[in-house]
């Protein structure tokens, strides 16, 4: 018996038999709220914010990322990388309340993925108590698993967090479609060996992934067409 393969997988090898979700950026637009959490942060802080350190948190986990707010503050409340992790939490959690910023296409697609009983899996950084507060919404069926900041030693770029991933689904790195949309996260999925779509106006040829701009549109035969086209990026 083969409880998750039972799907439209088993009767078409095109379709991916597990679909990895990255979460901020790539389902929900939550990276205006973490932008805004860690300025205000450093600057009460007596600090300065600037894009660059915007860009050098991509990817990090949240006791990375603390540990680098903290380095980036002259005056910080606490110096412990942990309790920050909370205060930004905290502050992103508050900003959800009223609103989840869905990015484009994205739940419709994971709803017709849910229809067709294709697995679905959650690869993220984030926190458990942020990752009820973004999808808490959504059917309790959505995701067979969810691989978030504290499940994994390595976070990305790191290919453990797509590994395991893969390993507790019972499924072939080659045969998982993983859905990024940044550098580190795309490194991360690629070094696992697991064929991905990047979320981004860059090329295929500049990622090293099956590209798209956006998810919007973006049905179940046209995700097996760049299902198709990533396995091929990563022979």
């Amino acid at each position: 018996m083969m409880p998750l393969m039972e799907a439209a997988t088993l009767t078409n090898p095109d379709i991916p038999q597990a679909v990895l979700w990255d979460l901020d950026g790539t389902l929900i637009d939550s990276e205006p709220l973490w932008h805004a959490e860690q300025q205000q942060f450093v600057e009460h802080a007596g600090g300065t914010w600037t894009a660059t350190d915007r860009r050098t948190l991509v990817g990090m986990t949240m006791i990375e990322s603390s540990a680098y707010l903290l380095s980036r503050s002259p005056r910080p409340p606490t110096s412990d990388a942990l309790e920050v992790s909370h205060r930004i939490i905290t502050g992103v959690i508050a900003r959800l309340k009223d609103h989840v910023p869905w990015c484009a296409g994205a739940r419709a697609l994971l709803d017709e993925l849910t229809a067709h009983r294709i697995p679905q899996a959650l690869v993220t950084s984030a926190w458990p108590v942020f990752i009820e507060a973004a999808i808490g919404q959504l059917p309790r069926d959505t995701f067979t698993l969810v691989i978030d900041g504290q499940s994994v030693q390595h976070g990305k770029p790191h290919p453990e967090p797509y590994q395991t991933a893969a390993q507790r689904l019972g499924v072939r790195p080659v045969d998982c479609l993983a859905i990024e949309d940044s550098e580190p996260g795309v490194r991360s999925a690629t070094s696992a060996g697991v064929p991905t779509l990047a979320v981004t106006h860059l090329s295929a040829t500049q990622v090293g992934a099956a590209t798209r701009p956006t998810l919007d549109g973006l049905t179940l035969t046209s995700l097996s067409a760049a299902f198709h086209d990533a396995r091929t990026l990563l022979t």
